[in-house]
């Protein structure tokens, strides 16, 4: 089921998309659709319940915050032992000690992962990528 909407866009933009319509080969109706799918954010309820506090603090973020959390990185040293840890896994079955600490290590790798994403996202969604930000 779809609904209909009316909204007024500046005559550059409707230009553009109007063009993008053309060059695609496809209706400008579809275009404008697939472009706001894109640009909306997933909703939280979208995401695993065990994730949505980590990432409901980054709608509350500034885009410089946004930013920071765009560009971290996970710490060399957990990279590491998280790596090594995969590497026994292979060879040999863990011991219970060592497996809770591979999925420590995993889920922070996930949330990491997940924030990193979903702040590109809330940036591009604010046209910060466009105006010189390297993430």
């Amino acid at each position: 089921m779809s609904k209909t909407i009316t909204i007024n866009v500046p005559d550059k933009l409707y230009s553009q998309l109007q063009r993008t319509a053309e060059l695609s080969g496809q209706p400008l109706e579809s275009l404008v659709t697939q472009s706001l799918a894109y640009s909306v954010p997933p909703l939280l309820e979208e995401i695993p319940l065990t994730y949505q506090s980590e990432i409901y603090a980054l709608l509350q973020m500034n885009d410089t915050a946004l930013h920071r959390e765009a560009i971290s990185v996970y710490p060399p040293e957990q990279w590491s032992e998280h790596k090594d840890l995969l590497s026994q896994k292979k060879l040999r079955e863990l011991t219970t000690a060592e497996q809770n600490r591979l999925e420590v290590l995993q889920r922070e790798a996930n949330i990491l992962t997940l924030r990193k994403s979903y702040a590109v996202l809330l940036l591009n969604r604010r046209s910060y990528l466009r105006s010189g930000w390297e993430i």
